[in-house]
């Protein structure tokens, strides 16, 4: 994403560009990662992200009024509830206890309608009182915040993205995001990529290897566990010019696990992209499990060849 200006892969965050907004007469801050139109999308350097257009008119969008530089939202975020994630002492996930540590207000969204109807990604990171769980560092005076990035895996490459906003309390709560229900009304439940549908897939497995020193290592099991991304596989994801049409922030949770031979065989591996996991799902090593309907807003912000 062109507005980045400093990205870390080891220690795991990116720094933004970050706007002042109101919700009603409260101050709150936002960051723009995405819109439907090419141009203003080059304007603001964000990724350009077509489909998102097919979130207007819907629940899924909140609408913002732009005045004098001043963007104001119909609806916010509470940041003061403390998260918290217990992993399953037996099988790590799903955990516990998942408590998000940020609530929507019940029509808030950061898929924001602007009144000229283009549709941009402005997720609301901190307000007067307190921030999302991925700042690290908000600094008003120079207009930029630090935010924890996590890796994933697209067509064989490393991709770098965050994760702000979703539509189930146990995912925001893992991923230190917004808890915001209003997400599950986007369009195109089921049909990831499709005319009209404003989601795109992303891959979870449940159970695959743990161990920080493990090479295998992936899922959801080893995210609550050993702590770390869980290294998740993206359906689509911008290109090198960042102008991949197919793409759009608004991902759709797909579980999958790998089955009883393969977890006995020691025959998982590490899954590198959504053609590979169709593949091993085809031959019987992982088993789909029925879609969540969990949609997760998580803007890429850098695409680097794996090594």
């Amino acid at each position: 994403m062109a507005s980045a200006t400093a990205i870390g892969t080891i220690g795991g965050f990116a720094t933004l560009p970050v706007y002042q907004g109101l919700v009603g007469s409260k101050t709150v801050w936002y960051i723009v990662t995405e819109s439907s139109d090419r141009a203003d999308a080059a304007r603001r350097g964000v990724t350009w992200a077509p489909r998102l257009k097919a979130m207007a008119g819907t629940a899924a969008s909140q609408r913002a009024h732009e005045s004098r530089g001043l963007l104001t939202f119909d609806a916010g975020v509470d940041f003061t509830p403390t998260r918290s994630v217990v992993a399953n002492p037996e099988s790590g996930f799903p955990p516990s206890v998942a408590s998000p540590g940020s609530m929507a207000d019940p029509f808030y969204s950061p898929f924001v309608v602007l009144d000229n109807g283009i549709v941009i990604n402005a997720p609301i990171v901190a307000d007067e009182r307190a921030a999302l769980d991925r700042v690290e560092r908000l600094d008003p005076t120079t207009g930029t915040v630090r935010l924890r990035i996590s890796r994933g895996y697209w067509n064989g490459q490393a991709v770098w993205y965050t994760s702000t906003d979703a539509s189930d309390e146990v995912v925001a709560a893992m991923e230190r995001a917004t808890f915001a229900p209003a997400m599950r009304a986007a369009p195109g439940e089921g049909k990831t990529g499709a005319t009209g549908s404003a989601r795109t897939g992303i891959l979870a497995v449940t159970n695959g290897e743990t161990g920080l020193d493990n090479p295998a290592r992936q899922g959801l099991r080893s995210a609550l566990v050993d702590d770390r991304a869980p290294l998740n596989v993206l359906e689509h994801a911008p290109d090198v010019s960042g102008k991949n049409p197919i793409y759009s922030p608004a991902w759709e949770l797909n579980l999958t696990h790998w089955s009883a031979g393969a977890v006995t065989g020691n025959q998982r591996t590490k899954l590198f992209s959504w053609q590979q996991a169709q593949t091993l799902t085809g031959s019987g090593f992982l088993v789909a499990e029925p879609r969540p309907g969990v949609v997760i807003n998580c803007p890429v912000i850098a695409v680097f060849p794996r090594r």
